[in-house]
């Protein structure tokens, strides 16, 4: 499997074309067995009835058992969505992060998403990893609905594969009038077991992400996000002594700076406006040869002397002192580069040779934050890992894995939204008739959660078009 990505997308765009001719294959030979529901066709098929039903007779304790959990962890994840949901119309209040994210808050999970909104944070979604994604997450989702529909005596009418061009899904069509007439607690742990069954495939596949990166990469580097810099007051900076030096940096011009005996490198066109200013603080840019020599990538050796880990650059660095001359050798996916540079004297701490780098850590809070950290949590941000083989294939399957346990967790949390066209909304509706006794007034709230969570989402389409455009 050596090709490059450009070959691999024709590939991926082959398979594309290939996968809707079968599907209208399929669909043409068995037209008996295929419905239509506006624009989706249906094809319908008993195969999924049977394996449903022979779970569901099969572990009838564990799974009734289950249900408790299940609808405790809707109540939990109802919570979970509607906090996640103030934290993104927050972020999508804010400009600068709507250019950042580019994708619309409405957007479907569709193949090419991050190719077409040239999102660089998120890996590429390719034709053939949504086709297994949609099964993996649909099959999930609907089999436990099948499973407790089957468990509490729902007839279910039948199962299937629905077809919207390239769209496929899985569904499982339970009998709706016979799901209504069930006990409370019954609906709301078949309406809670389809999110349930998300979470589980999140907790599998991510199990098998950690099980996969552990074997298949290894530390191959110190990474670093930005260069030594201080932080001083606006005041500071527009009364400091300006130098002749100058330096191009990511095509802005930086320009020196004295302050403290110490020389700085400040963004040239901020020199101004800093003036206008008189209270708060800035951060400056340290005078230090990472900087001068514009270091980019992950540092695998100094001297010839492999590095690793970030902790194995603080052990080497140690060996010398300010002004020793070293190589660094720097790798990235494109290959590797050589840098001559003269070491630095820490500013804080005399006689400590530094190269003039950091680290900047993302916050841990808000949504970002929390999906940081959960995608993050078995590798060190500061370690640049390698593939241990073919970096194709690894890569291929990394983000294969990846991307249905990102998909699994956030159809959990979708559908659990008190939103009619959701599980969530049902879900809801069960509780407020629970507490008030009264199908009017759980009918009023039902009608009211879905126009809030609508009119939010028009409020997020709206923040998304003014930070875009």
């Amino acid at each position: 499997m050596d090709f490059s990505k450009l070959s691999f997308m024709s590939y991926d765009i082959a398979f594309l074309v290939l996968f809707c001719i079968i599907a209208g294959l399929v669909l043409i030979i068995h037209r008996k067995k295929v419905g239509r529901e506006g624009p989706i066709f249906l094809y319908r098929t008993q195969i999924g009835i049977k394996i449903i039903d022979k779970i569901s007779k099969k572990y009838p304790k564990t799974l009734n058992a289950l249900s408790y959990v299940i609808i405790f962890a809707g109540y939990i994840l109802t919570a979970m969505m509607i906090w996640l949901l103030v934290q993104i119309v927050w972020l999508f209040s804010k400009p600068e992060y709507v250019q950042m994210i580019k994708i619309p808050p409405l957007m479907p999970f569709i193949p090419y998403l991050p190719q077409l909104f040239k999102v660089e944070w998120l890996p590429p979604l390719y034709f053939t990893y949504w086709i297994v994604i949609t099964a993996v997450v649909a099959i999930a989702h609907e089999g436990f609905h099948g499973i407790y529909a089957r468990l509490y005596n729902i007839k279910i009418k039948s199962t299937g594969f629905g077809f919207l061009g390239p769209i496929m899904t899985f569904f499982v069509e339970p009998d709706e009038k016979a799901m209504k007439k069930a006990k409370p607690r019954h609906q709301m742990a078949m309406l809670g077991a389809g999110v349930f069954g998300n979470l589980l495939c999140a907790a599998v596949f991510f199990f098998i992400l950690l099980l996969f990166f552990s074997l298949a990469y290894t530390p191959s580097g110190a990474l670093f996000n930005t260069y030594s810099y201080s932080t001083i007051p606006i005041t500071a900076a527009a009364n400091a002594s300006v130098g002749t030096d100058k330096i191009i940096l990511d095509g802005m011009n930086l320009t020196q700076i004295t302050f403290e005996n110490h020389s700085f490198y400040i963004w040239e066109n901020h020199l101004q406006t800093y003036k206008d200013y008189e209270t708060g603080l800035i951060n400056i840019y340290q005078d230090m040869p990472a900087l001068h020599a514009k270091l980019n990538g992950a540092i695998s050796a100094i001297n010839d002397v492999q590095v690793k880990t970030s902790t194995e650059l603080g052990t080497q660095l140690e060996k010398y002192k300010p002004g020793d001359s070293v190589t660094i050798e720097t790798k990235n996916k494109t290959g590797t580069t050589e840098y001559k540079l003269v070491l630095g004297e820490d500013y804080d701490k005399k006689g400590r040779a530094v190269l003039g780098i950091g680290v900047l850590m993302p916050k841990t809070t808000g949504v970002k934050g929390f999906l940081y950290k959960i995608m993050n949590s078995f590798r060190d941000p500061t370690v640049y890992y390698e593939p241990k083989a073919d970096s194709n294939l690894i890569e291929f399957v990394y983000y294969l894995v990846w991307w249905i346990v990102l998909v699994s967790f956030g159809m959990a949390l979708f559908n659990i939204l008190p939103l009619a066209i959701a599980d969530g909304g049902r879900f809801w509706y069960l509780n407020v008739l629970a507490l008030t006794g009264s199908k009017k007034i759980a009918e009023k709230t039902y009608k009211a959660t879905t126009g809030i969570i609508l009119a939010i989402f028009i409020l997020l389409m709206v923040f998304w078009a003014i930070g875009m455009f």
